[in-house]
């Protein structure tokens, strides 16, 4: 009698342990989704979850007052700046090209795009928002949607995620970041 009461209490000590961790997967999900929910409603509205007030269109001088000056900054000859910050977020904005071939930005240069880290599984992306257009280039893996008038490119490292070229991303592939940008 006493061995079966042992047992049964480790059975239940097992079940309620199980079902707590159960639990905490499921409400991890649900963080998740609704993290995702809310980047598909601010995307529509040109910003991001780690964006604050800084959105799409906005002078690119306004992420320094809000972050600081970033960490680094980027000059294409493609007439763009990519300046990173402390927090995980990356601004594009367009500059100019001079006759003498120097890139500059001018006062009046707008935010283009908006990048933020943010794991997620493309089995919770595609429940929010559906299945995407996937594209890669030779390092990342692109799946894309559309939020009111811009659009959402959640990315991942082809190297990393081991998926084969040119098929749909698997459910378990995790995605590393998102940006935004005008459609």
């Amino acid at each position: 009698m006493k061995k079966l009461l042992i047992s049964l209490f480790l059975v239940c000590v097992v079940l309620s342990f199980s079902l707590e961790t159960t639990t905490a997967k499921e409400n991890d999900n649900k963080i998740v989704l609704n993290q995702l929910k809310q980047v598909k409603k601010l995307a529509a509205h040109g910003q991001t979850l780690q964006s604050k007030n800084i959105k799409l269109g906005d002078p690119y001088k306004k992420p320094y007052a809000i972050f600081g000056n970033p960490i680094y900054t980027r000059e294409f000859k493609g007439a763009i700046f990519i300046d990173y910050y402390y927090n995980g977020i990356t601004i594009i904005s367009e500059g100019n090209i001079l006759s003498d071939l120097t890139l500059i930005r001018n006062k009046y240069a707008k935010i283009q795009s908006i990048q933020n880290n943010f794991v997620v599984s493309y089995k919770d992306i595609k429940k929010i928002f559906g299945k995407g257009k996937w594209s890669y280039t030779t390092l990342d893996y692109y799946v894309t949607y559309r939020s009111g008038k811009n659009i959402i490119y959640f990315n991942t490292d082809l190297d990393t995620d081991k998926k084969k070229i040119g098929s749909e991303p698997r459910v378990d592939s995790l995605f590393t970041s998102y940006s935004i940008s005008k459609y």
